[in-house]
């Protein structure tokens, strides 16, 4: 168990966003080339703020765990929040965090394939940085990891190998 002054000298190193910002560019160095190569499903003469800041802004709402679009709007909307987004998105001209109806508009528009193939060479960075190597089993064999909890759902047990929950009457 930590002490006090043990987590107080950790917040002390804790530079949050700062860390965020260092590991992104240490494991995904062309990010914003691959976000702003993205197809931007919006109509050019409408577009007002670049998808590079959209796509930031919505990294952004999730590390720092805000629920909401209007809990982001509200605590996003300072001036050291829209310096971090200028400096993580590149844009320099960038003078207000874009509104989140804004977000919300484009993230409806945008392609899902768009985001799978971001994610793709996300992947392909890590294992062409070679990323994963020291954590192969027996120094040899990948880990793979997988989730099937949502592939399959029945209101009933339909056999013998079935998960089930069950009331309990007290």
């Amino acid at each position: 168990m930590m002490t006090k002054k043990e987590k107080r000298e950790r917040m002390k190193q804790d530079k949050g966003i700062v860390d965020f910002m260092m590991v992104t560019n240490h494991f995904f160095r062309k990010l914003r080339d691959w976000i702003a190569e993205m197809d931007d499903p919006r109509n050019p003469s409408y577009i007002t703020d670049n998808q590079t800041d959209l796509n930031y802004m919505a990294i952004l709402k999730n590390v720092c765990g805000q629920h909401s679009m209007k809990e982001m709007e509200e605590n996003f909307n300072k001036e050291n929040c829209i310096r971090t987004l200028r400096l993580m998105s590149g844009n320099r001209r960038l003078d207000e965090m874009p509104h989140y109806d804004t977000l919300n508009y484009y993230l409806e528009k945008l392609s899902p394939e768009c985001l799978s193939e971001l994610r793709k060479k996300m992947v392909v960075s890590l294992i062409r940085g070679k990323q994963f190597n020291r954590n192969r089993l027996l120094g040899k064999y990948w880990r793979v990891i997988l989730d099937g909890t949502g592939l399959s759902y029945f209101k009933e047990k339909h056999c013998d190998n079935c998960l089930c929950t069950e009331k309990q009457i007290e």
